[in-house]
């Protein structure tokens, strides 16, 4: 089947013939070189309808990266923020940062116009007002520590730590449903620490598996000892897994680090309804044997996801790129606040317009080559 669309109204804005195979391997391979016969008739690059789309207007470049980051979504997390992306949600915020300075710059210049040395004292406040409004809306986006790329690396780190027998590889295979570790009565099982991937209610998470912690002179299991310690020092999140019987032998539980939650696990193996419900209360606990525990878990965590990447005032979360350009275009604001100081108008305004520069580079109004070749040499070829 072929089908055509005339320019301009098609995605890219440029006249365009689609063909649809139905067939084997054979039967595109025969089309592909049937077509290549034809003169100026070549394979598509990397993004190219894409790029093409961009450079006709038909989409900024926030929308047009979108596409990308949909293709390769892997959680209902990714896609949302990708279709916000799209639909346009990072190119409003551009244009209403952009409108704030020229709003700032306008004024500045209608002042100017009838006083070319000296604005009024009122007005010069009123703009340090909204320019320091400016700056402390962009410098809230440009310090935010979470990225669309810690989504895309694989989303909330969690390390499960314990001591051997903890409760830990159970606690893992339970959650994810699958058998990724080894559950025996052997304690120190777990060697080697074990990174699983996993969709939390349409969150993306990776579940770490380490070995149980305790003094050994086992060179091996040191080994994996330190690999657990080292894991739960870079993960977002940690779950120290303690088993009921020794948490309650305890005369003082020991304090945790602020991203350590204990969790206490075999909770099925107390009989006394009123221990049981004074652990569940004060505390996250956790057994095979109890789904509730399973649910909990899991609210939890989907919980300290949101919070943990939640961007405020609905804020959609950021690439690493554009927080960078918010960076340099915060620079040029700074200079322009010092200006303003100092009464120095003419580069009040030249600082103003710079910052509009940079900020504009999100939406691709002011991109390089290089940058255009970076961003779609990622695509696949078709897009």
């Amino acid at each position: 089947m072929y089908y055509f669309r005339k320019a301009p109204n098609t995605v890219t804005g440029e006249e365009y013939g689609e063909l649809h195979l139905h067939g084997s391997l054979a039967v595109f391979k025969k089309i592909k070189m049937i077509l290549s016969e034809f003169e100026n008739v070549r394979p598509a690059q990397k993004g190219e309808f894409t790029k093409i789309s961009f450079l006709n207007g038909k989409q900024d470049l926030t929308q047009a990266e979108s596409v990308h980051d949909l293709i390769t979504a892997k959680t209902d997390f990714e896609r949302d923020i990708s279709l916000q992306y799209m639909n346009g949600k990072i190119s409003d915020e551009v244009r209403h940062y952009v409108e704030m300075i020229y709003q700032i710059l306008s004024v500045t210049e209608a002042q100017l116009d009838f006083s070319e040395d000296e604005i009024d004292i009122q007005t010069e406040n009123s703009l340090r007002l909204q320019l320091n409004d400016l700056i402390k809306k962009i410098s809230d986006r440009a310090a935010r520590k979470e990225t669309l790329e810690n989504i895309h690396s694989g989303g909330l780190k969690i390390a499960v730590i314990g001591s051997p027998n903890a409760g830990k590889s159970s606690f893992i295979n339970h959650l994810t449903g699958k058998n990724y570790a080894i559950v025996t009565e052997i304690a120190g099982t777990t060697r080697d620490s074990i990174e699983i991937p996993l969709e939390i209610e349409g969150f993306p998470v990776i579940l770490y598996d380490t070995a149980g912690l305790r003094r050994t002179s086992c060179m091996i299991e040191a080994e994996g000892i330190r690999r657990a310690l080292e894991i739960s020092f870079h993960a977002d999140l940690v779950f120290y897994l303690e088993d009921v019987h020794i948490f309650l032998q305890q005369k003082q539980s020991p304090i945790l680090p602020t991203r350590f939650i204990k969790i206490i696990s075999k909770i099925d193996l107390i009989q006394n309804e009123d221990e049981l419900a004074l652990l569940n209360n004060k505390h996250l606990t956790f057994s095979i044997r109890q789904e509730n525990t399973h649910n909990l878990i899991f609210n939890f965590i989907k919980g300290f996801f949101i919070n943990k990447f939640n961007q405020g005032d609905g804020h959609v979360l950021l690439k690493k790129r554009y927080q960078e350009i918010y960076q340099k275009a915060l620079a040029h604001l700074f200079l322009a606040k010092k200006f303003l100081t100092g009464k120095n108008y003419p580069l009040f305004s030249q600082a103003l317009r710079g910052a509009i520069s940079e900020i504009e580079t999100i939406s691709g109004k002011f991109s390089n080559d290089e940058t255009l070749d970076r961003i779609f040499s990622n695509f696949c070829i078709g897009k």
